[in-house]
């Protein structure tokens, strides 16, 4: 049922936001499945990551900035973390010197995908 559900949701969000190669890719057939996601956050979420493999670590932030606490209380379901691992900008594994830091996570994005912003 919740398959069905996302598949039909994905099929109509395609062709109304979705950029032209986005839409030709899935016309063609093809899954689309990292396009879709990573335009569709771009979209509702700004300057957030998708952690598409579950790779980013946290723990909990006792509290928060004043700046990262006002961004996080405008995004309903979001909250401040201490980000212990993260990704680059395509969500894969950050390979480099990581410098853990104060973000904003979003847990359960279209049901299954985690969204990371890193507060500057």
């Amino acid at each position: 049922m919740e398959k069905t559900r996302r598949a039909t949701e994905k099929k109509n969000w395609i062709p109304r936001l979705g950029s032209d190669y986005l839409q030709r890719g899935f016309t063609a057939g093809y899954d689309c499945q990292r396009q879709y996601v990573t335009e569709r956050a771009a979209i509702e979420h700004p300057g957030f990551t998708v952690d598409f493999d579950d790779r980013a670590a946290w723990k909990s932030r006792p509290m928060p900035t004043p700046e990262a606490l006002t961004a996080s209380l405008a995004i309903p379901g979001s909250t401040v973390v201490w980000l212990t691992h993260g990704m680059d900008e395509d969500g894969d594994l950050y390979d480099g010197i990581f410098a853990e830091c104060e973000a904003i996570l979003i847990q359960g994005f279209l049901d299954k995908y985690n969204l990371v912003k890193i507060m500057d």
